[in-house]
């Protein structure tokens, strides 16, 4: 279905399967891992070519690069509404906050008037008395 790439395959130049074993081996796969999952990110202009071609015509590293390109067009796309979405929160918190601020202060003079008319009152009862 796809054609294999003949750079990844696991292949010797002889024949054979490579073997590698122990820490060094191990290690040395890894940065190879990661050398060929370094091009994986391509631009939008090649995702159009590579696009363009017939599948049964895609290298094993086209294909994945084309759903590698496709997934990060997704995921950056729904960072952007996830991000836009956290700046709009932040903008309704902050009003919250300064709408609750009014609303204790009012509520603080009207304690005050409160309790000044309580002191008034007392006095007048007292007086009147």
């Amino acid at each position: 279905r796809l054609r294999a790439d003949s750079s990844s395959d696991g292949e010797s130049p002889h024949g054979g399967r490579r073997h590698v074993d122990g820490t060094m081996g191990e290690a040395m796969a890894a940065g190879v891992f990661r050398l060929q999952m370094s091009d994986l990110d391509i631009s939008h202009a090649t995702y159009t070519e590579i696009r363009a071609k017939p599948e049964d015509e895609l290298t094993v590293k086209e294909w994945v690069q084309l759903r590698m390109h496709e997934a990060r067009t997704i995921q950056k796309a729904e960072c952007e509404r996830l991000r836009s979405e956290m700046e709009s929160l932040r903008d309704n918190l902050y009003t919250a906050q300064v709408s609750k601020d009014a609303c204790q202060r009012q509520l603080d003079r009207r304690d005050a008037t409160v309790d000044h008319l309580k002191e008034e009152l007392s006095l007048l009862q007292t007086r009147s008395r």
